[in-house]
C-alpha cells in the first residue's frame, strides 16, 4: 500500500497527494523489491485491493506495466471509483424502501456535505464526514445494519466455507441482495 495509507507511515513529506504518485512510489518499491529478490521478477504478480484501492490500483498497475512488471491480473471489490455517484447512496436507499424519508435527509445532507468537500479537494475532509455519518447516525453504507448479514464473514452461516453451492445460494438469499 502506499506511503500513508492504513498503517503504513513515514511522515507526510513522503505521502503521495494523488493515484499517481503512489503509483511512482510502488513502482520504486518494486524495483527495489526485484534488485534484492531477484528470483520474483518472473513470477506473476496480482494486485488486489479495496475500497480507494479503486483509484490506487489500475495507476500501480499502469506503472508497473510500464516498468515491464509481470502483471497478471487485478482485482478490487467494493470500489471507491466516482465519489460523485457514490455518494448519493441515499437516493437509492429511499427509492429501495431500505430508510425513510426522515433518514434520507439525514443521510443527503452528510452526503452533500461529503460531496463538496471532496469536490473541493479535501478527501481527508470527506472521508472523515463519511466516518462522522457512519457512526453518529448509522451507515446506510454498511449493509450488516439494513440486514442483520455481515457480507464480509458468509463463513458464519456455512460450516463448509469453500462450497460453491454454498456461496451461490448465499448470494441468491432475498436478504443478502
Amino acid at each position: 500500500q502506499p506511503i500513508g495509507v492504513g498503517l503504513s507511515r513515514r511522515g507526510n513529506s513522503f505521502s503521495p497527494n494523488n493515484s499517481m504518485e503512489a503509483a511512482d512510489q510502488l513502482g520504486y518499491f518494486f524495483e527495489e523489491f526485484y534488485q534484492t529478490y531477484t528470483s520474483f521478477k518472473s513470477s506473476k504478480l496480482y494486485l488486489d485491493g479495496e475500497s480507494y484501492a479503486g483509484h490506487f490500483i489500475p495507476a500501480i498497475a499502469k506503472r508497473l506495466i510500464e516498468l515491464n512488471y509481470n502483471i497478471s491480473g487485478i482485482s478490487i471489490g467494493d470500489a471507491w471509483t466516482k465519489p460523485e455517484v457514490q455518494f448519493r447512496l441515499s437516493n437509492f436507499a429511499l427509492s429501495s424502501g431500505l430508510i425513510s424519508k426522515y433518514r434520507y435527509n439525514e443521510y443527503s445532507d452528510f452526503e452533500m456535505k461529503e460531496l463538496k468537500m471532496y469536490l473541493d479537494g479535501n478527501n481527508r475532509g470527506a472521508s472523515n464526514e463519511f466516518s462522522l455519518e457512519s457512526g453518529e447516525i448509522g451507515s446506510i453504507y454498511d449493509i450488516t445494519n439494513i440486514t442483520g448479514v455481515d457480507r464480509y464473514n458468509y463463513r458464519q452461516y456455512s460450516s463448509d466455507p469453500v462450497n460453491e453451492d454454498f456461496l451461490t445460494k448465499f448470494y441468491s438469499n432475498k436478504i443478502v441482495k
